[in-house]
């Protein structure tokens, strides 16, 4: 298995001109241990791919700070993130963006419900954070329906106007296509008010 976590980055980096921009190591964490991923990871970061890690979804922090520790751009789910005070300080101070997935940790029963998922505990303190949807074919949902989510949770306009922002920010593009995308979201959301 470990020779194809090799092979999958070697493709990456020789598709690198043709459109590949990140790559994502995702699933159950703790089923398939990070440090088994190191070598491709590392591989890719030195080509200058970006990655995402999915962590602290499955398992606990320490999931999390050893995917920073190898190098994660963005973490997957990062729930138990909550868990570990010190460690929310430095992922807000490194700004690495949480992919937030509220539906599907509530499918996945990560959390109980929507209102006890950890995500506006990350917001208060600095975390950037991006909604998502995880997996929609199996959620059954699609991108509104987690912004309504969050909004019903108390996620308000002007910090959902925030989130969508940030999620270009973080976006694995080139600047210029940054700086696009960014006008048209942002006249795009002076058109948005609360009903």
């Amino acid at each position: 298995m470990y020779e194809d976590y090799i092979e999958t980055a070697d493709c990456a980096i020789q598709m690198k001109n043709e459109g590949v921009c990140g790559i994502d190591i995702a699933g159950d964490e703790s089923r398939y241990p990070l440090k088994d991923f190191r070598e491709p990871v590392k591989k890719c970061k030195d080509a200058g791919i970006n990655v995402t890690i999915h962590a602290g979804e499955a398992a606990g922090p320490e999931y999390i700070k050893e995917a920073i520790d190898m190098g994660a751009d963005r973490i997957g789910h990062g729930v138990s993130l909550i868990k570990d005070r010190e460690l929310i300080g430095e992922v807000a101070r490194r700004q690495i963006p949480l992919e937030i997935c509220l539906t599907s940790n509530i499918h996945t029963q990560v959390v109980a419900d929507y209102e006890s998922h950890p995500v506006m505990a990350f917001i208060e303190n600095g975390v950037k954070v991006t909604l998502n949807t995880d997996d929609r074919g199996v959620s059954g949902i699609d991108l509104t329906y987690e912004f309504m989510k969050a909004y019903e949770i108390g996620i308000g306009l002007d910090r959902l106007k925030k989130i969508t922002l940030d999620s270009v920010t973080v976006a694995f593009l080139t600047d210029d296509l940054k700086r696009e995308l960014r006008d048209k979201v942002i006249s795009e959301n002076d058109e948005v008010t609360d009903v």
